[in-house]
């Protein structure tokens, strides 16, 4: 097994939980949320092209998934430093996840026009 199997493997894992509520404070159900971890070690030019093409040279794309009923999306991760998007709505918000985190997420009103 190599060495970087094993780091992972012995990685202490933190819950994110990213809720994305209305302004109304009611659950916005069905809406994309992304989850991109930022590189801190060297990455080869392979990962650098991949990432490049999920939008961001620096940054792996972790977990793209949509709320459910209450509005929540939950991943265990490792720690580190996360960027968690909401394209849809132009949102997005910077973590260091040291503990288990919960991040809340508000909708922008939308506009009549």
């Amino acid at each position: 097994m190599s060495k970087q199997k094993i780091d992972s493997a012995v990685e202490k894992t933190y819950k994110l939980i990213v809720k994305v509520n209305s302004k109304k404070n009611r659950a916005v159900k069905d809406i994309n949320v992304k989850i991109l971890r930022y590189e801190k070690d060297p990455i080869s030019t392979e990962q650098w092209v991949e990432n490049i093409k999920n939008g961001a040279a620096f940054k792996t794309l972790i977990l793209n998934a949509s709320t459910d009923n209450e509005g929540n999306v939950t991943a265990e991760l490792a720690a580190g430093t996360y960027e968690v998007k909401l394209e849809a709505c132009g949102l997005s918000e910077i973590c260091e996840l040291t503990q288990n985190k919960e991040i809340l997420l508000i909708e922008p009103k939308k506009h009549w026009w």
